[in-house]
């Protein structure tokens, strides 16, 4: 399966009391949920900040869920460990939100569904290890 199979585009509005605004890109990587994001200001759109890129590995996420409105979504990721969040901008305590247009929710979905079923696997892998460690039957 292609690594690049689920890419989806977002934007982050009212950044930095609402002097900026970022687009991004949310993807799956070798099991990481990776985040490339391009802040501008709103007052002029001149002024970019090149391109940051975030890595998360799948453990250290707590859950994803889509939710839906009239006009877009928004993407909720919620984290096991506030540290990772501490250089993104715009994140509420263990998660972040990110916006995705109404035409690019099919993509979001399938990137959660995607993202979910690796979370799980995981979670799986490691009662397992547990159990063989420990002597489970």
């Amino acid at each position: 399966m292609s690594n690049y199979l689920h890419i989806v585009p977002f934007k982050l509005n009212d950044l930095y009391g609402g002097f900026a605004k970022a687009y991004g890109l949310i993807k799956i990587e070798q099991k990481m949920l990776v985040i490339e994001i391009e802040t501008q200001d709103t007052i002029t759109g001149m002024i970019k900040s090149g391109v940051k890129r975030y890595e998360f590995p799948i453990e250290s996420i707590n859950f994803l869920k889509l939710k839906n409105s009239l006009f877009s979504g928004k993407l909720i990721i919620g984290f096991l460990n506030m540290a990772l969040l501490e250089q993104f901008p715009h994140r509420k305590a263990d998660r972040i939100e990110l916006l995705i247009s109404r035409k690019n929710l099919d993509s979001a979905l399938s990137l959660t569904s995607h993202l979910n079923y690796l979370i799980t696997e995981y979670r799986l892998d490691s009662l397992d290890s547990f159990d063989k460690e420990y002597g489970v039957k």
